[in-house]
């Protein structure tokens, strides 16, 4: 989709090359006829894990590639007040799960106990899935991924002990490479440019 318009321009004459970008990349779509019509709807597997056995299990069998992501409360991982909430695994397209750790489950889960995870994370059951989570990236048959992926290496690191062993890629990183004058790189639009299937998910 164009990013810039014509007040862009007219404001800023020196961007006149990236809108004529967009305009001659908008008129490769329409000449290709495109249309939203092909848009189905997405079916996924997306739930909370509180065993990651099967996981591992698949990862001792043979390569396993991982799209890893954390959600954090606060972005700086050397903080004391630094928490990993949950760790999001996925393993294939439409297949994701997400293991809670310092998930506090009172803040939205009593008003829609369908989509959160209602129970609290005893110290047990959060040790568990700790050990599990270090004995699935540290596996040596796994490689892992994410986008702004170095941020999660830190969390899971520093707050969790867990030293991914094979860091395979970075998505931000490959965006950089493809197409560093992207004004945009968040997850966002990248999914629009090169996944639209997936587009607001």
């Amino acid at each position: 989709l164009p990013m810039l318009g014509l007040g862009h321009v007219i404001r800023i004459p020196e961007v006149s090359p990236l809108l004529d970008v967009d305009m001659s990349t908008l008129s490769k779509i329409i000449e290709a006829g495109f249309t939203l019509d092909y848009q189905e709807e997405f079916t996924y597997d997306y739930e909370w894990c509180t065993d990651l056995r099967p996981w591992i299990k698949k990862a001792d069998k043979g390569k396993l590639y991982l799209s890893v992501d954390t959600e954090t409360l606060g972005l700086r991982w050397y903080e004391k007040s630094f928490k990993v909430l949950t760790v999001q695994l996925c393993d294939e397209a439409g297949h994701a799960v997400s293991v809670p750790i310092d998930y506090d489950h009172t803040l939205e889960g009593e008003r829609n106990p369908k989509k959160y995870y209602t129970r609290p994370v005893s110290q047990v059951l959060r040790s568990k899935l700790v050990k599990q989570l270090k004995k699935l990236l540290e596996h040596n048959n796994v490689r892992s991924f994410g986008h702004n992926f170095k941020f999660d290496y830190l969390a899971l690191k520093f707050a969790l002990g867990i030293t991914v062993r094979h860091f395979q890629d970075d998505t931000i990183c490959l965006v950089h490479g493809v197409n560093e004058n992207m004004l945009n790189k968040g997850l966002d639009e990248v999914t629009r440019q090169w996944v639209p299937e997936l587009s607001g998910y």
